[in-house]
């Protein structure tokens, strides 16, 4: 058995994994924000298909299908999945509801079906952005008001969890945290467990909201029993992952959590901004950091599908824009030992 460790690894994901571009008819009424909105991502199977192990989802509590007319034309099958009441994902109520697993138990079914047919797999990273975002009205527009979590829309997420994978294909705090006291002492005397031991098999985080993760922890005290870690401050003995989405203004933190062998997401670009323009340092910055996961919405095996149009206009393409944006490792992997291991192998590729 490798004795590479989960934090020993670094891998490429996507951010808003669902996500398929709004339509064009609504760029007349919100362009700036659709700018930044202007990109589709292939389903989750494609993505974990072409070897990308880490994953973002935005949930919506949604007792009553009140998301079930948005403003913008989508699919009908997605349209239907609107009409029942349960956990939906997709980006911003009316406006950006595309996605290519409206509800969360159709995500986990997907992922849980593709795993079940690549027995063996590298862990995948999945993060659970648990949110309620709201538009503000806009002329003759009145948006669709997010429902707000309660203790019951974790419960309901825990179970989907529990019911789609089966906690026998989750990696938990309560493994990782062992006989120690708390995740951060596990973390400290043992690390993370090997990658070997881990095959096959998800790690969620919940992430974003600080009331829901404060929600979690109360359900979970010391995390004790969660099917999910929470995204807390580096200094809480309940860290085990961070977002620090900036790798230019926050490496400093970014190479401290490393040292303290949390895990770290980040990002290579934002709002489209990169993928228009072709810039690279953030995502330069992003790949030599100590971050475990980097984050794009133009990942290099994916890149065809997920490039920008731009709102329906000519991408920027300065000169030396050439080949176009895109997030990728050396020899085309999308995992690899990571760089700042000091491990002999650290900067190859490993087999998804």
């Amino acid at each position: 058995m490798s004795t590479l460790r989960l934090d020993d690894v670094q891998w490429i994901g996507t951010h808003n994994s669902y996500h398929t571009a709004p339509p064009v008819t609504l760029y007349k009424q919100f362009d700036d924000r659709a700018v930044a909105w202007d990109y589709t991502h292939p389903p989750l199977a494609a993505q974990l298909d072409a070897g990308l192990r880490a994953l973002e989802l935005d949930v919506y509590a949604d007792d009553d299908a009140r998301f079930a007319s948005p403003l913008g034309t989508i699919p009908p099958e997605t349209r239907d999945a609107f009409k029942e009441p349960g956990l939906k994902v997709f980006h911003v109520p009316d406006i950006d509801q595309g996605s290519t697993c409206p509800t969360l138990r159709g995500c986990l079914d997907d992922l849980a079906s593709w795993s079940a047919a690549h027995p063996g797999h590298l862990p995948v990273f999945v993060m659970l952005e648990c949110v309620a975002r709201e538009v503000g009205d806009r002329g003759p527009f009145t948006f669709t008001k997010a429902e707000r979590w309660e203790d019951r829309h974790l419960a309901e997420l825990e179970s989907a969890l529990l019911e789609t994978l089966g906690a026998d294909r989750l990696i938990t705090p309560d493994e990782v945290r062992g006989s120690a006291h708390t995740l951060a002492q596990a973390l400290a005397s043992e690390g993370w467990p090997l990658v070997d031991q881990l095959r096959g098999r998800f790690l969620f985080v919940i992430t974003n909201d600080a009331g829901v993760i404060a929600m979690q922890r109360a359900r979970h005290p010391g995390l004790r029993g969660s099917p999910c870690f929470v995204e807390v401050d580096e200094t809480d003995p309940d860290c085990a992952i961070l977002v620090l989405n900036n790798p230019v203004n926050q490496r400093e933190t970014i190479d401290r959590a490393r040292a303290r062998r949390v895990l770290v997401r980040t990002r290579a670009d934002s709002e489209l901004e990169e993928v228009r323009t072709g810039a690279t340092a953030r995502r330069d910055a992003a790949l030599a950091s100590g971050a475990n996961i980097i984050s794009s919405d133009a990942p290099a095996a994916i890149a065809g599908v997920a490039a920008a149009r731009s709102a329906g206009k000519p991408a920027a393409k300065p000169a030396g824009a050439s080949p176009p944006y895109s997030v990728g490792f050396p020899e085309g992997a999308t995992v690899r030992v990571h760089p700042r291991s000091d491990r002999d192998d650290a900067g190859l590729g490993i087999d998804p």
